[in-house]
This record gives C-alpha cells, sequence and structure tokens, in this order.
C-alpha cells in the first residue's frame, strides 16, 4: 500500500497478495487538498476494514513510520486518526503486523 500526490492528485493504492501473488489492486483519488500523509493513513483504513469485511487476517505494510506514529499515539491530533484507530482496533484479531521495516532494506 501506498499514498501519494501527483500534479495536485493526491491518492492511494493497496495491493492485496495471498502466497505472494497479487489477487486484488485497489486504486483510490482523494481530494485535491488531502496529503500524502492523510493518503498513507486512508490505505491502512482501507487494509483494516478490507480484513473485517472479508474475515481475513493480515499483515498491513507500509513505508510511513509517521503514519504508524499517529495510529499509535495516545493523543492524536486528528479525528480521522482516530477512527483509523477504532477501525483497527475492531479489525485487531485480524491485524497480524503493522510493519514499517518491511521497506527498509
Amino acid at each position: 500500500m501506498d499514498g501519494s500526490r501527483i500534479n495536485s492528485e493526491t491518492g492511494f493504492a493497496v495491493c492485496i497478495l495471498k502466497n505472494n501473488i497479487s489477487t486484488e489492486e485497489c486504486l483510490f483519488r482523494l481530494g485535491s487538498c488531502n496529503t500524502v500523509f492523510q493518503a498513507k493513513l486512508a490505505a491502512i483504513d482501507f487494509a483494516a476494514g478490507w480484513a473485517l469485511r472479508n474475515n481475513a487476517k493480515i499483515n498491513i505494510l507500509t513505508d510511513s513510520q509517521c503514519s504508524i506514529d499517529a495510529i499509535k499515539s495516545t493523543k492524536p491530533r486528528f479525528e480521522f486518526v482516530n477512527n483509523i484507530k477504532r477501525n483497527i482496533f475492531n479489525a485487531r484479531q485480524l491485524i497480524s503486523d503493522l510493519d514499517e521495516g518491511a521497506y527498509n532494506n
């Protein structure tokens, strides 16, 4: 999963893998006022929701340490981060890992 901003367009993509084979790819466009940080958080939120909808155990891999820090914070500055935390809490039995280290070689 990743979030990005190109030419004033912000969005995110999520790739669902099963046995290291891509089974589903999802692309989402956000508003032009959204930040890359918000896009990366939206991707994590989508993954948690996908796990709940599909009752599937998942690992969430991200290159965004600031997103992980925001989710782990005891005092998030933004309400949308609290919403994401609630969604992750609801999917906690299905999320086995939220890992930033996967992209560090």
